[in-house]
């Protein structure tokens, strides 16, 4: 993180402005509207002195990673979010030979309810814990 706070900060006090902000938007990406720079600058400046501290920069990368991360896994969700058939086939899609059997297991395992069903929180905290559904099998 260090480092990547030091292409933001050109002049080097640790500190990024909203001039060094939109510079480095403009070199790497493109051209910021000052109403972005404005809207960064607000969410990441938590103590509002004009300026985003190392911490801050930090906190608000951190923060924005977990966002993507939950995004992530919703998307993923809902490409499975699905009965022990659709399960079937998303996974025969993605080259695995498992049986609709299988995945009926796949869900008991992951599901903690007992219903036949894998919720959002318990495909997350499967995710989470690196099982993923082809770890899931008993």
């Amino acid at each position: 993180m260090e480092r990547v706070l030091q292409k933001f900060d050109a002049n080097g006090d640790r500190r990024i402005t909203r001039a060094e902000l939109a510079a480095t938007f403009e070199s790497v990406v493109r051209a910021a509207t000052a109403d972005e720079v404005a809207r960064i600058m607000e969410e990441a400046d938590t103590d509002g002195d004009g300026y985003i501290s190392f911490a801050e920069f930090v906190r608000a990368n951190v923060t924005a990673n977990a966002a993507m991360a939950e995004e992530d896994l919703r998307h993923a969700f809902g490409v499975f979010d699905a009965d022990d058939d659709d399960l079937f086939r998303v996974l025969k899609g993605l080259g695995e030979a498992s049986t609709v059997t299988q995945c009926r297991s796949m869900i008991d395992v992951v599901g903690c309810g007992g219903h036949g069903l894998v919720s959002f929180g318990e495909f997350k905290l499967m995710m989470r814990r690196g099982r993923g559904l082809g770890n899931a099998r008993t």
